[in-house]
This record gives C-alpha cells, sequence and structure tokens, in this order.
C-alpha cells in the first residue's frame, strides 16, 4: 500500500492525497505550519492576511480531497488534535476558524498532556501498541465518547483515541507519537498492516447474512448457540470473580505501605490498621502529623515517620511535644506510640541495623514511650486477625510496652516469593 507520512510533506503543497491509500497526518504540524509566524489579539492568534487567505484555500482544498480520498474506502491516520482555534484576518472581515476542519469529523477535545496511556482496541492495533506504547503521548482528550474507542488515559474514562467509519473510509484517531526518523519505515509499515486489516474486516461486514435469515437454522446450529452462550455466561462469572479478587488483593497490598512508605500514605495506613483493631482514630490539629487513639479508656498520641535510615531521638522528642501538648489540653496523660518504618528504602531481609539506636532509648524509656516499626504494626494486626481472642493482650502489651515493641516477629507472618506460584 502507498502511504503518505504528512511529518515529511507540507500541508499546503500541491501533493494529491488520492495518490495513496493511507494517510498519516499530525493536525499539530498543521498547525505549526500556518501558525509560526502569527501575532496574538484577544488572546487568540491570529493570522496576517496572506497567511490567513492561504490557509483558508489550503484546508477547504484538503477538506474536500479527504472526502474524496475516504469515499473510495480508504484509511486516514491521525493523531487526536487539541483545539485549534485561530483568527483568520480576511478583507471581508475577520473570522474566528479551527485549523482542524480539514478533517470531516473529529472529536471535540479539550487541552491537557501526559503519557499514561491505556490500551482498549481490538488485537489489530496490538501491533501499533506493542510497539510504540513506550513513545505515545497525549494532548488533547475527548470530551465525550466518539466512535470505537482505541486509547484512554489510564484509570479514567477519558478517551484519547477511537476508530469511526466514514462514508466508505476510516478515519483512526491516536494518541501523539514521538518517533525517531529510523523508526518512520517500522510505523509505516504497521498502520499499513492496520488498514489492510481494517479493509478486510469492512469486506467481511459488508458480506454478513441478512437479519431474516437468524429464523432459519442448520444442524447442530443450536446446540452451538446454546453452548456459546453459556460458555460466555461462564466466562462472565469467572471475570467478575477476578475482577473480585484483584480488589481484595489491591486491598490486601495496601498493607505493604505499613514497610515501604512514608508521609501521607503511611499515616493513613497506620490508621487504618488502628480502626481495623478496633480503636477510635482522629488526627492531630491542623499542621501536625499525629494521631489521636482511643481503645476503651485508653488514650495515645501517636507519631508516624517513614525514614530512609533508623529512627532519630528527634523523632521521639517531636512525640513527646505532641504528649504534653494533649496533657496541657484534656489534664489527660496520653501513652506516647511512635511508629517508624526505618531503612524504609531497604528490602526488609538487608535491613540488619536496629530500627531504634541504643542512644535514643534512654529517652524514651524515661517518657513511657513505646516504639514500635511499621513491619511489627504489621504482624500485631496479622496476628490478630489469626487469633482474635488474643486481642485484648496484645492492646493491652503495646500500652504497657516502655521502650521497643518486641512481642512478635515478621518471620511469622511475611513469606518471599514462592516461585512454584509466581511461575
Amino acid at each position: 500500500m502507498k502511504t503518505l507520512f504528512m511529518a515529511n510533506s507540507v500541508f499546503g503543497s500541491t501533493r494529491a492525497f488520492l495518490d495513496y491509500d493511507v494517510l498519516i497526518i499530525d493536525p499539530y504540524l498543521v498547525f505549526i505550519e500556518y501558525c509560526s509566524h502569527s501575532g496574538y489579539q484577544h488572546e487568540k492568534i491570529v493570522l496576517n492576511k496572506d497567511v490567513s487567505n492561504k490557509a483558508f484555500r489550503d484546508l477547504r482544498r484538503r477538506r474536500d480531497e479527504i472526502e474524496e480520498f475516504l469515499s473510495l474506502g480508504r484509511t486516514i491516520f491521525i493523531f487526536t488534535p487539541p483545539p485549534m482555534r485561530v483568527r483568520l484576518l480576511q478583507s471581508n472581515g475577520n473570522i474566528d476558524y479551527d485549523l482542524r476542519k480539514f478533517i470531516p469529523v473529529y472529536p471535540e477535545t479539550s487541552l491537557t498532556s501526559g503519557n499514561n496511556i491505556e490500551f482498549m482496541g481490538s488485537d489489530i492495533f496490538k501491533p501499533f501498541w506493542d510497539a510504540f506504547k513506550d513513545d505515545l503521548y497525549y494532548l488533547a482528550s475527548f470530551k465525550e465518547p466518539f466512535g470505537e474507542p482505541l486509547f484512554k488515559i489510564k484509570n479514567t474514562n477519558n478517551f484519547i483515541g477511537s476508530i469511526i467509519r466514514y462514508k466508505e473510509g476510516t478515519i483512526v484517531f491516536l494518541p501523539s507519537l514521538s518517533v525517531k526518523s529510523s523508526m518512520e519505515m517500522k510505523l509505516t509499515q504497521i498502520l499499513n498492516g492496520i488498514a489492510t486489516k481494517l479493509k478486510e474486516e469492512k469486506a467481511v461486514s459488508a458480506t454478513a447474512l441478512p437479519e431474516w435469515s437468524n429464523h432459519y437454522f442448520l444442524p447442530k446450529e443450536l446446540n452451538l448457540k446454546k453452548d456459546i452462550l453459556e460458555n460466555e455466561n461462564e466466562l462472565n462469572h469467572i471475570q467478575q470473580k477476578i475482577q473480585r479478587h484483584k480488589e481484595d488483593l489491591k486491598r490486601l497490598e495496601e498493607f505493604k505501605h505499613l514497610f515501604t512508605s512514608t508521609g501521607t500514605i503511611l499515616e493513613k495506613i497506620v490508621g487504618k490498621v488502628f480502626e481495623l483493631l478496633g480503636f477510635e482514630v482522629a488526627e492531630g490539629l491542623p499542621g501536625r502529623d499525629d494521631l489521636i487513639l482511643k481503645y476503651k479508656d485508653k488514650i495515645a498520641v501517636v507519631e508516624v515517620k517513614g525514614v530512609s535510615k533508623s529512627a532519630a531521638e528527634k523523632h521521639a522528642a517531636q512525640l513527646e511535644k505532641w504528649v504534653s501538648e494533649y496533657l496541657g489540653t484534656k489534664n489527660i496523660a496520653p501513652k506516647g506510640i511512635l511508629i517508624v518504618n526505618a531503612y524504609k528504602d531497604t528490602p526488609i531481609l538487608e535491613r540488619t541495623e536496629s530500627a531504634f539506636p541504643d542512644q535514643m532509648l534512654d529517652y524514651c524509656r524515661k517518657r513511657n514511650h513505646c516504639l514500635i516499626t511499621g513491619l511489627d504494626l504489621l504482624s500485631i494486626y496479622l496476628y490478630i486477625q489469626e487469633n482474635p481472642q488474643k486481642k485484648e493482650d496484645l492492646i493491652n502489651e503495646l500500652f504497657d510496652t516502655c521502650g521497643v515493641f518486641n512481642k512478635l516477629s515478621w518471620q511469622d507472618f511475611l513469606h518471599q516469593n514462592n516461585p512454584v506460584l509466581l511461575n
């Protein structure tokens, strides 16, 4: 198939689109072609009279060509354009014009950019995705669904690519692509292959059976249809089960933040663990990163830290400040608990140094602080899940501990990857 890649040709040239079977067009290059020497007026890009007249003629000429091109059953690949509105200065008055109008139909888009893209198209487009997924980015997203979706911003319903049939041809909107000149031939070959398959697919659909033929059945046809329906129902059930398991897995894996994270993520999972253990959990005063815990008649103030090395006396000093403030405002002496995810960037088995160095222990013991790692908090939670009858005893141990809490070992609960399961 003969293909014209407009990155290597000037949009306003006289080179005929009709000489080709496949077109690859980047509207942003069209925008650059006409707007590179433009000015601004009331925050709008303004083309001078000469450029305006040429742009208007070129865009109308190309629009007519593309209409005919698609009438011949051919395929155009277009990198999804953002809004491209400009002001044209003409002798009979100024007009606001969208440079995308050379495209017969196009999605209304919003200006947004990024590269976190999810593929959701048919297998026909998989070679393109496999070859260029690391080079794709987007400059716009659809304001509403348009055609058959192919790409979207990951984990959203904001589409950035689709396929639509127009007249006898096909328009494919793709995310933008940063492609080196050495890869242009590969891009052309892959898009040619997609265009060929789209044409074959259209030919097959054109020979589809008429609706009335569904009232007549060949031998074994009903049994096959029944088997297909049963298998589809079974597949749907399995897919729903897989989705539930994925959601359960995601919730379970959140607990790994206790030994990997810092900041708000760590604070939230610490709070969640205590809530699951039956505590009332409240955040400290605005501007502070402590937690207030209540369990029956027991009160604790918790300082949470995720650090790349060991805990330090300054963390205990911060905890003691929160304890003193709580005592001063509530006239109740709370238990001080310092939870530290020490060596957060180091794999667990390589954490050979103490999380709470000796030089801070005397300070903490004098103030009745309980020192506990994120791993040990996870161990408490998992132990109570397996032994709910031990919950009260273990929570009392937490409040009674002066110094480092070491009643449990994470090795009893965490296991390294099982190659039998993962292969």
